[in-house]
């Protein structure tokens, strides 16, 4: 299969190298021509089957209506969808990007103004002038909170996993000495799940200051722009997504001013350590370890 605009749609089995000989079910064979770089993209033989490479600045991979692209192993630089119809695969081999990709675009899709499901139920309840969600750049930062929770699962399988781990004997001498639901919450549940709580922090605090996938996919998808039209339309709408991150990226893969967007990451570097480091200072305070350790 050859393609010219960096898009695979369909169910790709069998097909050689060379585009015509039949493999059976082997997924093999696929080349794809990067508008942007004009690279050759991937390449495959029938001894190097479930291997597709790629390469240049926005070589992708995508998944079309009914279809899919399989491999295991999926090399490259990034991943961007100038198509509603497609779904992106993987990232320099890892596929933790693959998420936050799908929902970003899904969530697009969803608080579309015109077409979205939420508008389309929003007026039968009688909002007549529903807001514009992405496309907007009051409540396109309530959008991108919204796609913020959607992530919030593996936060919650830590405060699990800590809420599973209290010892149960503390709420017997709680309720020995008749404590109510809020004390035992407040001096037994708390206390005990103070580290959980604490790690969750730390990481959020970091994750909040590099925060790019959600605000990036949002805000090129929503403005309808491609691959080329990436100086233009980051940020969208009027710069309301111009997350410190997304400028860094603009300015050092858009902009090209290494320079620049260097000064830009060790800034970003020195305030997320600062607050990092204000954190575990202060943790002492409110963080109770099971065996009377922590940071000192």
């Amino acid at each position: 299969y050859y393609s010219t605009n960096a898009q695979i749609f369909g169910n790709l089995i069998g097909v050689a190298a060379d585009g015509v000989t039949p493999l059976g079910n082997t997924y093999s064979g696929i080349y794809m021509l990067n508008q942007s770089s004009n690279n050759l993209i991937g390449g495959t033989n029938a001894g190097q089957a479930n291997t597709i490479a790629y390469s240049g600045q926005y070589g992708v991979l995508i998944s079309g209506t009914g279809g899919q692209v399989r491999s295991n192993t999926i090399r490259g630089n990034s991943i961007y969808s100038n198509s509603s119809q497609g779904i992106l695969l993987s990232n320099n081999g890892n596929d933790s990007l693959a998420p936050p990709v799908a929902a970003a675009l899904a969530f697009v899709f969803v608080f579309n103004p015109s077409t979205g499901p939420v508008n389309q139920l929003l007026g039968p309840l009688g909002l007549h002038n529903p807001p514009l969600w992405f496309y907007s750049p009051a409540w396109s930062k309530p959008s991108i909170l919204i796609l913020g929770l959607w992530g919030v699962g593996e936060t919650m399988i830590i405060f699990l996993a800590g809420l599973l781990d209290v010892p149960r004997q503390l709420y017997e001498a709680a309720d020995i000495e008749g404590a109510n639901g809020w004390q035992k919450f407040r001096l037994v549940t708390l206390p005990s799940i103070s580290p959980v709580i604490f790690f969750s922090l730390v990481i959020g605090v970091i994750e909040g200051f590099q925060f790019f996938t959600g605000a990036y996919i949002a805000s090129l998808t929503a403005s309808g722009g491609t691959t080329n039209d990436v100086a233009t339309n980051l940020g969208f709408p009027q710069n309301s997504l111009l997350f410190y991150s997304v400028r860094l990226y603009g300015s050092a893969f858009v902009n090209f001013q290494m320079g620049y967007a260097s000064a830009l990451a060790w800034m970003l570097f020195a305030v997320t350590m600062v607050c990092t480091v204000v954190i575990i200072k202060t943790s002492k305070r409110w963080v109770h370890y099971a065996g009377g350790g922590g940071f000192r």
